[in-house]
C-alpha cells in the first residue's frame, strides 16, 4: 500500500470510531475532528453512571470508578485548570516512506500520557519512535531462528499503531502499577464497547493479509498479550487468519522504555492446539 492510502484508510476509520465511542454515551453530538486524537470535556463522557461503574475498594484505594477516573484519565497542569479527556486512534508512523510497502500492525495498550496532548492534535502521521524497537525485536527473532517473513529491516513496511484504550492517561501506564482488577475495570468502564472488536475492524479496513504483514503485540506487563491472543482466536474462528500473516508478542515497543527487549515471539497459528499439546508425549 502506498502511504497515501494508509493515510486515508486512517483519518476515516478514526473519525468513525469517534464517533462510536463518544456520541452514544453523551446522547448528542460531538464535533469529530479529522485527526488522530480527539479531545473532549470530562462531563460529555460518561459511559458509565458517574460513581457506579464498580464499587469497593482496590489496592490503589480507587474506591469509586470516579475516583479512578480522575486520577487516571483527567489531565491538569498547575498554570492551566482546563481539563479534558483525550482520545489516541490510529496512526502511521510519519518515517514510512511513500514505497508501496506492506503494512505492520503494532498494537500495544494506549497511545501515551501526558498534558501536552490537551494543546497540541496528534496527527494521521506521527513519528511513533517504535521503529528502531521493533528493529530489535526482528534482530531478536533471527537470532533465534525465527526470522519474520519478508521484514528483513525496519524499512521496508509501513508501521501503523493502535492501541486497546482508546485514552491518554495523566501518567504513564506503567507507572500506575495496575493490578490485573484495577486493569481491567478501566478497560471495561472507559474503553470501547469491545476492545478485540476495534482492532478487528482496523484488521479488516487492510483487507486482512492482503496489505498486512504482520500484527505486533507490545507490553509484557498489561493486557495487550491477553486481548492480543483473543483477537487472534476471534480471526481464526471467523476464518479471517491467513497462514500468511505474521503473529508476533514483543516487550513494550514505546519510547522512554528500558532498550533491552527480553521477549520477542513468533507465534505459529498453523498448529492446532491440540496436536500441539501431544507432540512431547507422542511415543
Amino acid at each position: 500500500m502506498k502511504r497515501k492510502d494508509i493515510e486515508n484508510i486512517l483519518g476515516k476509520f478514526n473519525q468513525q470510531k469517534f464517533r462510536e465511542l463518544l456520541e452514544p454515551t453523551t446522547g448528542e453530538q460531538v464535533q469529530i475532528n479529522g485527526n488522530a486524537s480527539q479531545k473532549v470535556q470530562p462531563d460529555t463522557f460518561l459511559p458509565c453512571v458517574p460513581g457506579k461503574c464498580f464499587c469497593g475498594l482496590t489496592s490503589k484505594s480507587y474506591k469509586s470508578s470516579t475516583d479512578y477516573l480522575d486520577t487516571c484519565l483527567v489531565l491538569q497542569t498547575p498554570d492551566n485548570r482546563d481539563s479534558g479527556l483525550v482520545a489516541a486512534g490510529a496512526v502511521i508512523d510519519s518515517n514510512s516512506s511513500d514505497a508501496d510497502l506492506p503494512v505492520v500492525l503494532v498494537v500495544g495498550i494506549n497511545y501515551g500520557q501526558g498534558s501536552s496532548y490537551l494543546n497540541s492534535s496528534i496527527p494521521i502521521s506521527d513519528d511513533t519512535k517504535m521503529r528502531d524497537r521493533l528493529g530489535r525485536v526482528i534482530g531478536h527473532l533471527k537470532d533465534n531462528g525465527c526470522p519474520p517473513g519478508h521484514m528483513d529491516d525496519d524499512t521496508e513496511f509501513h508501521l501503523v499503531a493502535a492501541n486497546f484504550f482508546p485514552w491518554i492517561t495523566s501518567q504513564s501506564w506503567s507507572s500506575f502499577d495496575f493490578n490485573s482488577i484495577e486493569e481491567s475495570a478501566l478497560i471495561r468502564c472507559w474503553g470501547y464497547k469491545c476492545p478485540i472488536a476495534y482492532i478487528e475492524s482496523l484488521f479488516d479496513e487492510f483487507e486482512g493479509a492482503k496489505n498486512l504483514e504482520a500484527i505486533v503485540f507490545h507490553g509484557a506487563n498489561n493486557a495487550t498479550s491477553y486481548l492480543g491472543n483473543c483477537l487472534i482466536s476471534r480471526l481464526r474462528d471467523t476464518g479471517k487468519l491467513d497462514n500468511n500473516l505474521e503473529i508476533i508478542f514483543c516487550d513494550n515497543l514505546a519510547p522512554g522504555f528500558s532498550p533491552r527487549i527480553s521477549n520477542g515471539i513468533k507465534l505459529n497459528c498453523n498448529i492446532g492446539r491440540s496436536s500441539l499439546a501431544c507432540t512431547d508425549y507422542d511415543e
